[in-house]
């Protein structure tokens, strides 16, 4: 290995990197993508050297130029490492103060990319905790970067200053954060209480779960990241809010939606049908005088 943790004769630290100017930074798709990804373009990327944990307590590393702070906030839906073997763990810092975990994920040939389920605040930056000696996360020279080390590392909402701060080297890992969504407007803001479509806009619908009217969930499809189609319905008239749950979170427009009852329907004024009395089909043979019956077939005597 080229450079790594040194020993815990000397405190666990990084050996500094040769200087040598490198393009990345904070990486976003274009404008209008529900996925932001914050970090290094790992595909363009070289593998300069590894970092390595040296101490048997762990260590946990998070750069921090250039900066590695969420635009937005949302969930952590995935993380990429690059030139890393063994096994680590994605952390959610508030500054210097340890966050939630992901679940561990092992890096191997073939395996560098991690699904996560981590919320997220704007203005949180995230480090890889580093369990076991021996393990490396790749990392890239580049003059203007720094990053923290913390050793041990931090645990959930410790506060502690990191061990220290290495220059001249960006850690190949970045993370993929949908941002909550947004509710800007709900058209038409009224309609009858059967179904009935409605037009929800706003933004980062993306992995849409749920929409709801009120305490009703409701029947929708996701046009765009910025349309919802939904058909709206309600038990009885009322005000509601309007609500989007995507994989990120949920979010409510309160009183978007008013349920009005239909109008009465008048049935028009038919006049009566008059029909003149007939004869009866059948003749009334109560009042009929005997008259000499002959069977069918049959002769009568003279």
């Amino acid at each position: 290995m080229s450079s790594g943790w040194m020993g815990p004769r000397l405190g666990p630290c990084l050996v500094a990197c040769a200087l040598l100017p490198c393009a990345a930074g904070l990486f976003a798709p274009s404008a209008g993508a529900a996925i932001v990804t914050v970090g290094p373009v790992l595909g363009s990327a070289t593998v300069e050297g590894h970092a390595e944990c040296g101490s048997p307590s762990g260590c946990l590393v998070a750069q921090k130029t250039p900066s590695y702070t969420s635009p937005v906030t949302g969930k952590i839906v995935g993380w990429r490492v690059k030139g890393a073997t063994g096994t680590f763990s994605l952390q959610v810092l508030h500054g210097n103060t340890g966050g939630a975990n992901s679940a561990l994920g092992t890096a191997a040939t073939g395996k560098t990319f991690f699904p996560a389920e981590i919320p997220i605040e704007a203005g949180d930056r995230f480090g890889v905790d580093i369990p076991q000696v021996g393990d490396e996360l790749g990392y890239e020279k580049q003059s203007g970067a720094t990053f923290s080390a913390w050793s041990p590392g931090l645990a959930l909402n410790e506060t502690r200053a990191p061990s220290e701060d290495k220059s001249k080297a960006e850690l190949l890992v970045n993370v993929d954060i949908q941002p909550l969504p947004g509710i800007s407007a709900v058209t038409p803001a009224s309609g009858p209480m059967e179904t009935d479509t409605v037009t929800i806009t706003g933004h980062d619908f993306e992995q849409v779960e749920d929409v709801s009217f009120g305490a009703y969930s409701v029947s929708f499809e996701v046009v765009s990241e910025t349309t919802i189609v939904a058909q709206a319905f309600a038990i009885t008239p009322s005000t509601v809010p309007v609500t989007v749950t995507t994989r990120a979170g949920t979010v409510s427009l309160p009183a978007a939606f008013t349920f009005v009852e239909a109008a009465g329907v008048t049935m028009p004024n038919i006049s009566p049908v008059v029909i003149a009395n007939l004869p009866p089909v059948i003749p009334d043979l109560s009042s009929s005088t005997p008259s000499n019956a002959m069977c069918p077939g049959s002769r009568g005597r003279r």
